[in-house]
């Protein structure tokens, strides 16, 4: 315990720092009572030497400091080992497949090319059912135009010929095929 009186100082962490005329301390001060009936709190403080907490904070800086440095060292070491080893063959193996794509620089891959000739001719048999289709669909809608022209013909032949009553309930049969050709030959 120091012989003179100290004044106090607030410093990180929770620390105070005690300075005197002669010496300096870091400690902390807690209050506390000693009996449930005691009335007075009383302060307990823990110091220690300024100069040895300064040799602890500077061996914690130095000791923060190597572990920094061997983790650099073992960056750098890893950075120019795996490249030869491990990264090379790896960026050797991108190159070809990028040169064995042309100009155009689009990635080829050997082990793929079967598969993908697989998946050009479906995609070509595909397209070709879709113009089939299409070529169908229009095909039907000619038809159906050229449907509609002719009913729309008959239609019109239909309300121009009036076809004479005989007083026969029987109409021969040939006079009927001859007068369906007529119709036919007109139109």
């Amino acid at each position: 315990m120091p012989d003179e009186l100290l004044e106090n100082g607030s410093l990180r962490s929770g620390l105070t720092a005690f300075k005197g005329t002669e010496l300096s301390f870091v400690g902390i001060s807690e209050p506390f009572t000693v009996a449930d009936g005691d009335e007075t709190p009383h302060a307990l403080t823990v110091l220690i030497p300024k100069s040895t907490y300064d040799r602890i904070v500077l061996k914690s800086v130095a000791e923060i400091a190597a572990v920094l440095m061997l983790l650099v060292f073992f960056a750098v070491g890893c950075c120019l080992l795996y490249p030869r080893r491990y990264f090379r063959p790896i960026l050797e193996d991108l190159v070809h497949v990028t040169a064995a794509g042309g100009k155009q620089g689009k990635p080829v891959f050997e082990e793929l090319l079967p598969i993908s000739e697989k998946f050009r001719s479906h995609e070509e048999a595909v397209t070709g059912l879709k113009a089939e289709r299409q070529d169908a669909q229009d095909r039907a809608e000619q038809l159906l135009g050229e449907k509609l022209g002719l009913q729309e013909q008959v239609e019109g032949m239909q309300g121009s010929w009036t076809i004479p009553l005989r007083r026969s309930a029987v109409w021969p049969i040939w006079e009927r095929r001859s007068l369906t050709r007529l119709t036919m030959k007109t139109s």
